[in-house]
Protein backbone atom coordinates (compact mmCIF):
# COMPACT_ATOMS: atom_id res chain seq x y z
CA UNK A 1 0.00 0.00 0.00
CA UNK A 2 2.82 2.40 0.78
CA UNK A 3 4.30 1.88 -2.67
CA UNK A 4 1.04 3.00 -4.27
CA UNK A 5 1.32 6.36 -2.53
CA UNK A 6 5.02 6.87 -3.22
CA UNK A 7 5.28 5.96 -6.91
CA UNK A 8 5.50 8.72 -9.50
CA UNK A 9 3.13 7.14 -12.01
CA UNK A 10 0.47 4.90 -10.49
CA UNK A 11 -0.75 3.51 -13.81
CA UNK A 12 2.78 2.58 -14.86
CA UNK A 13 3.40 0.88 -11.51
CA UNK A 14 0.12 -1.07 -11.63
CA UNK A 15 1.09 -2.43 -15.03
CA UNK A 16 4.55 -3.54 -13.95
CA UNK A 17 5.54 -7.13 -13.24
CA UNK A 18 6.34 -6.30 -9.62
CA UNK A 19 2.85 -5.06 -8.84
CA UNK A 20 1.20 -7.94 -10.69
CA UNK A 21 3.18 -10.49 -8.66
CA UNK A 22 2.30 -8.71 -5.44
CA UNK A 23 -1.40 -8.53 -6.29
CA UNK A 24 -1.50 -12.15 -7.48
CA UNK A 25 0.12 -13.41 -4.29
CA UNK A 26 -1.10 -11.09 -1.55
CA UNK A 27 -4.73 -10.36 -2.44
CA UNK A 28 -5.84 -14.03 -2.49
CA UNK A 29 -3.85 -14.71 0.69
CA UNK A 30 -5.62 -12.00 2.66
CA UNK A 31 -8.99 -12.66 1.02
CA UNK A 32 -8.91 -16.37 1.80
CA UNK A 33 -7.46 -15.91 5.28
CA UNK A 34 -10.04 -13.32 6.31
CA UNK A 35 -13.05 -14.97 4.67
CA UNK A 36 -12.65 -18.40 6.27
CA UNK A 37 -12.04 -17.29 9.84
CA UNK A 38 -15.60 -18.08 10.91
CA UNK A 39 -16.26 -20.94 8.51
CA UNK A 40 -16.18 -24.44 9.93
CA UNK A 41 -15.97 -26.69 6.90
CA UNK A 42 -13.79 -29.61 5.85
CA UNK A 43 -12.42 -27.53 2.95
CA UNK A 44 -11.02 -24.87 5.27
CA UNK A 45 -7.57 -26.44 5.40
CA UNK A 46 -7.41 -26.74 1.62
CA UNK A 47 -8.15 -23.04 1.19
CA UNK A 48 -5.48 -22.11 3.72
CA UNK A 49 -3.00 -24.32 1.91
CA UNK A 50 -3.83 -22.61 -1.37
CA UNK A 51 -3.27 -19.21 0.26
CA UNK A 52 0.10 -20.35 1.61
CA UNK A 53 1.09 -21.73 -1.78
CA UNK A 54 0.35 -18.40 -3.42
CA UNK A 55 2.35 -16.64 -0.73
CA UNK A 56 5.34 -18.84 -1.57
CA UNK A 57 5.36 -17.37 -5.06
CA UNK A 58 6.56 -14.09 -3.54
CA UNK A 59 10.05 -15.32 -4.35
CA UNK A 60 9.42 -13.90 -7.82
CA UNK A 61 9.49 -10.46 -6.23
CA UNK A 62 13.28 -10.82 -5.92
CA UNK A 63 13.47 -10.22 -9.66
CA UNK A 64 13.74 -6.49 -8.97
CA UNK A 65 17.35 -7.08 -7.82
CA UNK A 66 18.23 -7.31 -11.51
CA UNK A 67 17.93 -3.54 -11.85
CA UNK A 68 20.95 -3.08 -9.56
CA UNK A 69 23.26 -5.23 -11.67
CA UNK A 70 25.47 -3.83 -14.40
CA UNK A 71 26.37 -6.92 -16.41
CA UNK A 72 23.79 -8.54 -18.68
CA UNK A 73 25.30 -11.94 -17.95
CA UNK A 74 24.72 -11.48 -14.22
CA UNK A 75 21.15 -10.32 -14.87
CA UNK A 76 20.43 -13.42 -16.94
CA UNK A 77 22.04 -15.71 -14.36
CA UNK A 78 19.96 -14.19 -11.57
CA UNK A 79 16.83 -14.56 -13.68
CA UNK A 80 17.60 -18.23 -14.33
CA UNK A 81 18.40 -18.94 -10.68
CA UNK A 82 15.22 -17.23 -9.50
CA UNK A 83 13.09 -19.10 -12.03
CA UNK A 84 14.56 -22.46 -11.04
CA UNK A 85 14.19 -21.64 -7.34
CA UNK A 86 10.56 -20.60 -7.84
CA UNK A 87 9.83 -23.84 -9.70
CA UNK A 88 11.48 -25.95 -6.99
CA UNK A 89 9.69 -24.14 -4.16
CA UNK A 90 6.34 -24.36 -5.94
CA UNK A 91 6.79 -28.07 -6.67
CA UNK A 92 7.83 -28.74 -3.09
CA UNK A 93 4.83 -26.80 -1.80
CA UNK A 94 2.48 -28.71 -4.10
CA UNK A 95 3.87 -32.01 -2.87
CA UNK A 96 3.70 -30.89 0.73
CA UNK A 97 0.16 -29.53 0.47
CA UNK A 98 -1.01 -32.46 -1.72
CA UNK A 99 -2.23 -30.21 -4.51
Amino acid sequence: MIKLYTVKSMTQYLGSLESLVQMFTLVPFFTISISIIHIESPDRLAYLQLANLLCLLRILDLNRCRSYMDSEVNKQLLSIVLSITALIVTAAACLHFNC
